[in-house]
């Protein structure tokens, strides 16, 4: 390993690479990178724990007005029909839209309450110094709820709602909706806090054992990360296990937060194949099928497909609308089954190109992977709202359950894609192309070096 900067305080191993990168204090405006493969280590935020819980106590109550009032009442020729997201959901159970309803209630309600409560746990037992089997729990369930938490996705359906029933009566916003908006922008402050940085909130509190490796770490031997476990879960480095026990399966658990240590996601490459396929089946039925039925007192029932809404919203004028829908509906699903296959075939193939932007490209497919569920809300809003009797009713088709599978299932193999595996097959393309083997296609100039990076 090269000598250290003078300002380096500890050092990680990056999570995406099993990079050791080196890192020092932070300064405002300052974010720690991985030079290897670019992943986001740690950004400077500047809030101390009770600062946040008092962000966290503006968002409970902004909470309690989301669930508690309507987001929107419509108004047409004198007849009026209002929705909460409550109201949302039980009327996609109720009219035996079941999955959907479920769906809906988990990713725009249940979770994005568990995310607000294990983060609020979190910083509170950071506070006051206490009950550090709380603070783990919290901890670890943080990401979790984060990744599924799509309250700002609901938003946008909300929005894209609103203009689709522009055409049919005169709309009043709620209090429910407004409370929303500021619920979605505190969510987005508390993001900024993840998982790793209140790792490091409770060790500087000395409520859990410190995570880094010792400074005179010898990296020398190309295998020297097999003589460590990196947790998945919190990130603490433990001394690896005797290789007969880990034949034998005997992984032993994290001492900091109790997750099963490995040097890899179990099955990586097969889950996510697996999932990934799961994901093409419902794919198919999605664009097919209709994702809603539309009906008046004077004509039949009109269905609609994903593609002829967004032909619709763009003939009608709202094409600024119909490039976004069309984009989180139509592209991000086709983007992500590219981007997974390609991943998948290059890490098996050792078509690696340049892996550091295949790295690249891992994440911005996570971060883009749940706006694809902006249709399955649309339609669900749209069918509580438009449910007049006798005179006009929107209907949740067949396309939109299935449509809302094949987001989850993209979703649950991106999150079983072990990034790392792609660095692990350049690293075994260059050993091969040392030794005159010249299987696979590659870039082969060497990545940066690891490294400390502020931006």
């Amino acid at each position: 390993m090269p000598p250290l900067a003078d300002d380096i305080t500890r050092l990680e191993v990056c999570s995406q690479c099993d990079s050791v990168v080196g890192l020092s204090a932070l300064q405002k405006g300052e974010t720690a990178c991985c030079g290897r493969c670019g992943h986001e280590l740690e950004r400077f935020h500047g809030w101390s724990p009770r600062q946040l819980l008092a962000v966290c106590l503006t968002a409970w109550i902004m909470l309690v007005h989301v669930l508690a009032y309507p987001l929107v009442t419509l108004d047409v020729r004198g007849n009026l029909q209002s929705t909460s997201i409550w109201e949302s959901i039980l009327f996609a159970w109720e009219s035996g839209n079941m999955v959907v309803g479920w769906m809906t209630f988990l990713t725009a309600v249940l979770l994005p309450v568990s995310e607000l409560a294990v983060i609020t746990s979190a910083l509170w037992c950071i506070s006051a110094r206490a009950y550090p089997r709380v603070l783990v729990w919290a901890l670890r369930a943080v990401e979790v709820a984060r990744n599924w938490n799509m309250l700002a996705v609901f938003l946008l359906g909300v929005l894209v709602a609103l203009i689709k029933l522009t055409t049919i009566g005169s709309l009043d916003i709620g209090l429910g909706l407004v409370s929303m908006s500021v619920l979605v922008v505190l969510l987005a402050v508390l993001a900024r806090v993840d998982a790793h940085t209140l790792w490091r909130m409770a060790e500087e509190n000395g409520l859990v054992p410190q995570s880094h490796l010792p400074l005179d770490l010898d990296t020398s031997d190309p295998r020297w990360h097999r003589r460590y476990l990196i947790c998945h879960s919190c990130g603490m480095v433990h001394s690896a296990p005797q290789e007969d026990l880990q034949e034998q399966g005997k992984m032993p658990a994290c001492m900091r937060c109790g997750a099963t240590l490995r040097h890899r996601k179990k099955h990586s490459l097969a889950r996510c194949w697996a999932l990934l396929l799961t994901a093409l089946v419902f794919y198919i039925p999605a664009n097919l099928l209709p994702i809603m039925a539309t009906g008046t007192l004077n004509e039949p029932p009109t269905e609609h497909t994903i593609l002829s809404g967004v032909v619709d919203l763009y003939r009608s004028g709202s094409w600024g609308i119909a490039i976004v829908v069309f984009v989180a509906s139509l592209a991000v699903p086709v983007i992500k089954f590219l981007v997974l296959g390609w991943l998948l075939l290059s890490i098996q193939f050792k078509w690696l190109g340049n892996v550091s932007q295949n790295a690249v490209l891992f994440r911005a497919m996570e971060l883009i992977g749940q706006w694809s569920m902006l249709d399955v809300f649309v339609v669900v809003l749209l069918a509580a709202l438009v449910h007049f009797d006798g005179l006009m009713e929107v209907r949740i088709g067949a396309a939109a359950w299935s449509f809302g599978t094949m987001v989850v299932f993209t979703m649950l193999a991106a999150q079983h894609f072990d990034p790392r595996l792609l660095w692990d097959a350049y690293d075994e393309a260059c050993a091969d192309a040392q030794n005159g083997d010249s299987r696979g296609t590659m870039d082969r100039s060497h990545p940066a070096s690891d490294m400390h990076e502020r931006a």
